[in-house]
């Protein structure tokens, strides 16, 4: 699927939701750094090789807004099976902490990639929205 977005779309949405697990419902997650940048880097040949140059997003799966990001990062990786609380930090699906805290994480995500376009869409609109702090 993601080879065919990456060929033909004006955009290609990241989940980081890889195949449905056994009970029909939950999905193995596919969070962590290794794992986005393996995404990220098919995009980019796919897009290449066909002459496309999709906008790549992520689609945020939660948003917390806390005042103890470590407790919180700690909670949700000891329900979701397969993350480790290294990739519930880092991941850009999942939102945790302050506001400046997520745009933080949202901006580590995009030095992680080296992208060299500047901010991507996600951030130039949470930016603009209010739904991130302004402060990066």
């Amino acid at each position: 699927m993601l080879r065919a977005a990456a060929r033909r779309a004006g955009v290609v949405a990241l989940s980081g939701l890889g195949r449905t697990l056994p009970d029909g419902h939950e999905h193995e997650v596919r969070w962590s750094v290794a794992d986005l940048q393996r995404q990220l880097q098919l995009a980019r040949d796919e897009a290449q090789r066909a002459g496309n140059a999709p906008v790549v997003e992520a689609l945020v799966q939660m948003v917390t807004v806390t005042g103890n990001r470590a407790a919180s990062i700690k909670e949700i990786s000891g329900r979701i099976r397969g993350a480790s609380a290294d990739d519930v930090a880092r991941t850009p699906f999942l939102l945790i902490g302050s506001y400046e805290q997520m745009a933080a994480q949202l901006l580590a995500t995009i030095q992680l990639q080296g992208n060299p376009g500047g901010r991507p869409r996600l951030v130039r609109r949470a930016l603009a929205t209010g739904v991130i702090g302004r402060s990066t």
